[in-house]
């Protein structure tokens, strides 16, 4: 069967490079290729596809992007594979990203294979993880608090640690910067930390934090 697929990536090399691959394989063709989450949501409105390959945050993306762009397409597209295929080096994003139940998880860093492997499971109704992201999965650390993290909680603790303030957050995730700032108050009291260093601390140990 040949594939429709939608790849959304703020970076055209990547794109380009998803594009070519499953096309010299023979998996299907790309449809629409985007840049930010506004137009990917608009153009799944407005087109059907058998599955999206998303990166997990667009640059400059005043939508939101990240889980809040996950969420939204899950809610409204149930039945549609997602495909993430991200940069992102953090044990509690890809937790995240799974939790809101896409159906594969790639890093960026994997081999050719993995992608493909992870669009044709996609397909088939199942889900799948590639080698790197479940060995990060695996080894990391089991601490304290994680698992209690409501989705936006950990979406507000994930950004801040990037380096983005309460009113960055907020632009980004278009809330008020008082619900950002209780967001991160009852996201860190349940982590057990006090101070945005101790906050940086726990989340270099729960596995880094770089985002895509």
């Amino acid at each position: 069967m040949t594939l429709d697929l939608i790849v959304a990536d703020d970076q055209p090399i990547f794109a380009l490079g998803v594009e070519r691959l499953v096309a010299s394989h023979g998996i299907g063709c790309v449809t629409h290729r985007v840049s930010d989450s506004a137009t990917l949501i608009a153009i799944l409105h407005a087109d059907a596809c058998d599955v999206l390959v998303t990166n997990f945050m667009f640059e400059g993306d005043r939508q939101g992007g990240g889980l809040r762009t996950l969420g939204y397409v899950r809610r409204n597209f149930p039945a549609l594979p997602i495909v993430v295929f991200t940069v992102a080096e953090n044990h509690a994003i890809y937790r995240e990203i799974w939790r809101l139940g896409v159906a594969a998880l790639v890093s960026k860093a994997d081999s050719p294979g993995e992608l493909l492997l992870a669009i044709r499971s996609a397909a088939s109704g199942q889900r799948y993880r590639s080698a790197m992201i479940r060995r990060c999965v695996e080894s990391a650390p089991c601490l304290r608090g994680a698992s209690h993290l409501s989705p936006r909680e950990a979406e507000i603790l994930l950004l801040f640690v990037t380096g983005l303030s309460a009113a960055e957050v907020a632009e980004r995730l278009k809330r008020s910067v008082k619900t950002v700032s209780r967001h991160k108050r009852s996201g860190m009291e349940k982590l057990g930390v006090s101070t945005d260093y101790e906050l940086f601390d726990y989340m270099r140990e729960l596995g880094g934090g770089r985002v895509d």
